[in-house]
């Protein structure tokens, strides 16, 4: 936690004395900001917890694992019609990940640093350059998890980063840069195809109420992961997932609470 809070104190710090340089500028937009020394500094603190952590995360022991699968199975390449090799629906983004850091002499602890390079440049460079108020954005996107959430599952929150670095395509109305957009972030997680339907999401902001609801939505859904639990079982034909470490690790209280505060903030 003293490392959480440490990292937290410093970006925003950070983050501030960006929004004050900025918008003591006379020619400055208060929508456009400059990727410049500032945000480079919050991209690469924020990488560097990122890479250096050493059993953090619920999976971080399954990728540490895998290591040697994942450079094995994509030293065969990619496979799109047949033959050996990875298909394209086999998520083979974090695969070749591996070998990467595998070519370079590195191993599993490599291959994480890369994974954060990668989730961390993409979402914090898309956030300096979109959001009116950097303080702000930067405190919610740690503040929400999405910064520490990357410790866990690597996979999808690379898939993640993809999606959120091309979301200017879905603002701008280009659906075929949309879709290789997706497709890109799908070589990481295949759930990244669900994002084609954020293509029609109405492009107007949320009211009140929608965040209400949103909310209470998201409290059912979770007050009842017990029974969904139960209900992927079923379809997975009887599968056991009582020793499944995400099904049985506890949720750390004081972590919803900061998760909750970007909302408060907001409101």
């Amino acid at each position: 936690m003293q490392v959480y809070l440490g990292t937290l104190f410093t970006v925003m710090v950070i983050a501030a004395f960006s929004d004050l340089k900025e918008k003591s500028s006379p020619n400055q937009s208060r929508d456009v900001h400059t990727f410049g020394v500032a945000g480079f500094l919050t991209f690469l603190i924020l990488a560097l917890v990122s890479s250096l952590r050493w059993g953090v995360g619920t999976d971080y022991w399954t990728y540490y694992r895998n290591f040697d699968d994942y450079v094995e199975e994509a030293s065969k390449g990619l496979r799109l019609f047949g033959g050996e090799g990875i298909g394209i629906w086999e998520e083979p983004g974090i695969r070749f990940i591996s070998l990467a850091a595998n070519s370079v002499g590195g191993d599993a602890i490599t291959m994480f640093a890369i994974a954060a390079v990668i989730t961390l440049f993409l979402a914090v460079r898309t956030i300096w350059k979109t959001s009116p108020n950097i303080l702000f954005a930067i405190a919610i996107f740690i503040l929400s998890g999405s910064w520490y959430g990357s410790f866990n599952v690597v996979r999808q929150y690379i898939a993640a980063a993809i999606l959120l670095a091309g979301h200017k395509y879905v603002l701008e109305r280009k659906p075929l840069k949309w879709i290789l957009v997706v497709f890109l972030a799908s070589l990481f997680h295949f759930s990244a195809w669900i994002g084609i339907f954020f293509y029609f999401i109405p492009r107007r902001p949320v009211s009140f109420i929608r965040q209400i609801v949103f909310i209470l939505i998201a409290l059912v859904i979770s007050l009842a992961s017990g029974e969904l639990l139960n209900f992927i079982s079923i379809i997975q034909d009887g599968a056991d997932l009582s020793r499944n470490a995400t099904a049985v690790t506890e949720v750390n209280e004081l972590r919803v609470l900061f998760a909750l505060v970007p909302i408060v903030i907001f409101w």
